[in-house]
């Protein structure tokens, strides 16, 4: 089959010309340009290529190994009244008016962003100014009218969260008939496509690794590859340890004036996975032919990551070892609020619907955390982070 990215670029070409800016930008800026982002002596940098918007809190599945909504989830005790601010449409389409500048790259995350009732038109806004846009979701709540939605806002790509055959799932994706709803909705999207004659969005199936699934890797792709899906791509674990807890929130105590809260979600027991059935199930990945393209977080192509280290050393760091996300990804809460990545939520930097997001992204305090990484390296539990290889040069 034709690669995902030469369909994508045939159909920008033929039917969406305005976001090939975009796809050029996002290439250019974390490809070829990245290196020079950390060489300015002020700290500051360019307008991010990625954006992710987190536009909700809330969600309907309780994960077991989620570090929202899991067994140490960070969500679990937020005050009502945080969980429901959120920004409104016209908000959100505000920060998309400025964002037309330079057309980043945008990754709406939750919670489930589908219990958002306007989620559609959320994208919709977005897709019209030429922003390229992708969503991570657990597909239980998309309907086929839901689906015809998805595809006429123009969504580019969604990542659907699936953890192994039925039963194997569902004692992992704790919620009512989660399999079931969310292959139902896999199915309802790839009608939705159809009926609208078009490839997108392209939909990427994601399986978490966990000790639950480790030996029906396999059997998840052959669900993968049955549905017809773009992409199939195994997550292994972002965890963190007591010690790695201790020494971040110590440091960054020290440096900021605060502890983190949130990192508690990310204590994950994982030492029942067997590296050796990893092996094994992602040799057997490789050398199959697949109707989708395979891939891992972490990426295939960095350097010295191996499954026995990953899960037994978590110190150990691949790669480069370097994160260019502060100066390449912007994060934004729910209520509009910037926050320097995905793993210190408390660290607020200005909020996008009371202040220009450009003059967010280079504040005092972006600069000093950009400042702290250079000077004194990564944060402890940062080793397992799937958005530090995301980016990864090596």
């Amino acid at each position: 089959m034709a690669s995902s990215q030469a369909r994508r670029l045939a159909h920008y070409g033929l039917h969406e010309r305005h976001k090939l800016r975009g796809l050029a930008r996002l290439f250019w800026t974390t490809k070829i340009q990245s290196a020079r982002r950390l060489a300015r002596p002020d700290h500051a940098a360019a307008l991010p290529p990625l954006v992710t918007i987190n536009v909700n809190y809330a969600c309907n599945l309780r994960c077991v190994q989620c570090w929202e909504w899991g067994e140490n989830g960070a969500f679990k005790d937020l005050p009502k009244e945080v969980i429901a601010r959120q920004l409104s449409l016209t908000q959100w389409e505000a920060l998309f008016d400025q964002l037309e500048r330079w057309r980043p790259y945008l990754y709406f995350f939750g919670g489930e962003p589908f219990l958002r009732p306007d989620m559609p038109e959320l994208i919709g806004a977005a897709s019209r100014r030429g922003l390229l846009t992708s969503v991570n979701t657990n597909m239980t709540q998309i309907t086929p009218e839901l689906a015809d939605r998805i595809v006429a806002g123009g969504l580019d790509y969604i990542v659907a969260s699936l953890d192994g055959p039925e039963e194997i799932n569902d004692a992992i994706r704790i919620g009512k008939d989660s399999y079931a709803r969310t292959v139902a909705g896999i199915r309802n999207l790839m009608e939705a496509r159809r009926r609208g004659r078009t490839p997108f969005p392209l939909i990427e199936i994601c399986c978490t690794v966990t000790r639950h699934n480790q030996e029906h890797l396999v059997a998840t792709a052959e669900i993968a590859h049955e549905l017809g899906v773009d992409h199939f791509k195994l997550q292994h674990q972002i965890y963190s340890t007591e010690e790695m807890q201790r020494e971040t929130d110590e440091r960054f105590q020290s440096s900021f004036g605060l502890r983190p809260h949130f990192g508690t979600g990310f204590m994950i027991h994982v030492g029942n996975v067997d590296p050796e059935v990893l092996r094994a199930q992602e040799a057997e990945l490789r050398s199959r032919k697949w109707s989708f393209e395979f891939g891992r977080r972490p990426r295939l192509s960095v350097k010295g990551w191996d499954p026995r280290l990953h899960y037994f050393a978590p110190d150990v760091v691949f790669g480069e070892a370097h994160c260019h996300n502060p100066w390449a990804r912007a994060v934004i809460q729910p209520d509009g609020e910037m926050i320097v990545c995905q793993g210190f939520h408390d660290y607020g930097l200005g909020n996008v619907a009371e202040k220009p997001f450009d003059e967010i992204w280079n504040s005092a305090g972006m600069r000093r955390f950009r400042a702290s990484l250079l000077k004194d390296g990564l944060f402890p539990y940062c080793s397992r982070c799937c958005e530090l290889y995301e980016l990864d040069e090596s």
